[in-house]
Formats: structure tokens, sequence, C-alpha cells
């Protein structure tokens, strides 16, 4: 677990730790279920974690010095708090029809009981939890949700009728997502080329000298 979140760091910074705090935090408090040595394991995770991340964060900032007050200041905390960032300015029910769209179509075969257990009671939670707290972010894009569309496709898993029909609709979905990507993945490549995040970083993201 704590290689899986050291390497969440790695992948998009404080995020990773954020949702998966948050949600297991909400999730232990309304079960129950919190225990001193749950808190200590988490501890450990978080310790094993930042072993894993910090080295790659380390060097970055020997190479570029500021980079560390740069990620985790100005991209982090101040994206969060204020709209000075690049994804700044979105509406707080951005999410709503990002995750909807996002979870279709497991998401129309999601059922109440399957939430009842104690598995299923984390699997609502998971994405409740995280949709509150990234709608509370000043700074919105639509793959920060993509954490939280496993959580729909586990619970969809747990329907009935995605046990019968589960063949046929993944099909289905194969097919449309195999087409999107020859129709619109040459054209999404180049604009998120390189060159293009190079830009983004040096000019609109604003990297220290």
């Amino acid at each position: 677990a704590g290689v899986a979140l050291g390497l969440s760091i790695l992948t998009k910074g404080l995020e990773g730790i954020a949702i998966v705090g948050v949600g297991f935090a909400v999730y232990l408090l309304a079960t129950r279920t919190l225990t001193r040595r749950l808190v200590l394991l988490g501890m450990l995770v978080v310790v094993a974690a930042a072993l894993v991340a910090l080295p790659w964060y380390l060097a970055m900032d020997a190479r570029e010095p500021g980079y560390l007050r740069y990620y985790f200041l100005n991209r982090h905390l101040l994206g969060f708090t204020t709209e000075t960032q690049r994804h700044g300015g979105q509406p707080w029910w951005y999410y709503l029809p990002v995750l909807i769209a996002g979870g279709l179509p497991w998401i129309v075969y999601v059922r109440r009981h399957a939430l009842s257990d104690l598995p299923g009671k984390f699997l609502w939670i998971w994405p409740a939890a995280s949709l509150v707290l990234l709608s509370l972010s000043n700074s919105k894009a639509v793959t920060y949700i993509l954490p939280v569309i496993p959580a729909v496709a586990i619970v969809a898993a747990r329907s009935e009728a995605v046990v019968r029909q589960w063949r046929g609709v993944a099909s289905a979905m194969t097919i449309v997502y195999a087409g999107a990507l020859v129709t619109a993945g040459p054209t999404v490549a180049y604009t998120h080329s390189s060159t293009d995040l190079t830009d983004y970083f040096n000019n609109e993201g604003r990297l220290p000298d």
C-alpha cells in the first residue's frame, strides 16, 4: 500500500494521499472501526510512500532550485485555495457530469443493495468523499476525478445485471473506445505533445528559473 501510494505521489503529487486519506478516514469514522492499530498502520503507509517519492522530488529540486516550492505551494496549496492556477474558475458542480459520463455505462448498473455491507459502504464513501474534496478545490480538471471512477466500476460489478450482461456491454464499449482512439487519438496526441507540455510549464505554469 505504501509503495502504491508513493507511486501515486510521483504521478499526481499529494492528490493521491488526499483522496485515499479522506475516503478511508470518512469510512472509518462512519463505520466506527477506527482503532489505534489502524492509525499506526496508516502512518507507516505514509512513511513508506514518502520514502518512495521523496528521492525524485529532492533530485528535481536540486536540478531546478525552487521546484518544491512551486509544485507544492503554488500548484497544490494555492491551486486548492485560490483561482490563480490554470484550472481555476470552474463551478462547484464541475465534477458531477464528468463522474456520470465517465462512469458510463457501468454507473447505470449501480444498485443500492450493493452498498449495504461494509465493502459496499466503503465503495460509496470513497467516491462521495473524494467528490466533495475535489469540488471544494478551486483548481479543477477532468483528470483529477479519474481515481474515483474505479469505485463506480466495482459497485456495478456487484450488480446481478452486470453478471448476466457484462459481455455484451463490455464488447460494445470496447468498440466505442477503439473507434474514439482511432479517430481522435492522433489529434489528442499532437495537442498534448512534449512541445505543448514544455510551453505549458515554462510559460503558463511559470516554472522557477
